[in-house]
């Protein structure tokens, strides 16, 4: 080990003084937690300040916040880039339960951004390992192509040894991999696309945003708006004549999400039905200028 450390000129014995002072750090941070707190740009916003306090302090105490903020915390000090997973979550409540988390920010990859409310950004990438099994009951559609997939990997075919190289040769390489970090890598370039041994897919989704030309039509002394979606041409030349209408074209965003594991679509909503057509993960980096993010500790 000694040997192997210094063809690679690092030091054979290194004695690790980050580990306590970010340790230290963290610590600060838990004790010294406070609430998000709204406060009125104007004298009338104060009322308006004081109900989103409370409504946020309800939902953000609901789902264990200041926990998952201290794991994110920790991940800007170390990694230099964290991520919070916002969703509905509908198990417990009809209704739907608005949850903020930690995501592993191993696990997701951003398109090119300088905003940090990713308004600038056109993708995401999110992703986790998942067994082929649950893969099978979430997508059961596809679970006769998820299993004919992960064959290949695998090499379980009995033609491999008449010389059927899998899919695009790669099974053997995952094969003969004997730890996770060995086998071939497709995701970003560091992310394992599937784990043999433990019989796992990574499953990615992306989202991505789209473009479409609409037609509003508008009263403005009503206070009327209404996005006239696929309608013919005719029928917005006749509610531009109706009196106090008018019709303008806008650009808006819509979110494609695709979701796949190996060589697998399971699914392609062009567009996504969402609530919201925007990402739902929120980054935090430690230090970032022109795309570059670094944490505490470099």
């Amino acid at each position: 080990l000694k040997r192997e450390l210094e063809g690679l000129n690092r030091a054979a014995l290194t004695i690790n003084e980050v580990a306590a002072n970010i340790d230290t750090l963290v610590g600060y941070q838990m004790e010294q937690r406070t609430d998000i707190r709204y406060l009125p740009q104007e004298g009338g916003d104060q009322r308006v300040a004081d109900m989103l306090n409370v409504v946020s302090k309800k939902i953000l105490d609901s789902c264990y916040f200041q926990r998952e903020e201290t794991k994110v915390f920790t991940d800007i000090c170390v990694f230099g880039f964290g991520a919070f997973n916002l969703y509905v979550d509908f198990n417990s409540n009809l209704q739907g339960d608005i949850k903020v988390e930690r995501f592993c920010p191993k696990n997701i990859v951003y398109g090119p951004h300088e905003k940090e409310d990713l308004s600038d950004c056109e993708y995401e990438v999110r992703s986790n390992m998942q067994s082929i099994a649950k893969l099978k009951q979430m997508f059961g559609k596809k679970a006769a192509d998820i299993e004919e997939n992960y064959k290949h990997y695998a090499g379980q075919y009995p033609d491999v040894d008449k010389g059927d190289s899998g899919v695009n040769g790669t099974h053997m390489d995952y094969r003969g991999a004997k730890t996770l970090d060995e086998m071939p890598f497709t995701v970003d370039g560091t992310l394992p696309l599937v784990d043999v041994q433990r019989k796992q897919f990574r499953l990615a989704q992306v989202s991505r945003k789209t473009y479409k030309e609409v037609t509003v039509i508008f009263n403005q002394e009503e206070n009327f708006f209404f996005t006239a979606y696929d309608w013919k041409d005719e029928d917005v030349a006749l509610a531009s004549t109706l009196p106090g209408f008018q019709v303008i074209s806008q650009l808006k965003t819509r979110m494609r999400v695709t979701k796949f594991c190996g060589q697998t679509i399971l699914s392609d909503e062009n567009p996504a039905d969402l609530p919201v057509h925007d990402f739902y993960t929120a980054p935090v980096y430690g230090y970032r200028q022109n795309g570059e993010y670094w944490g505490k500790v470099e």
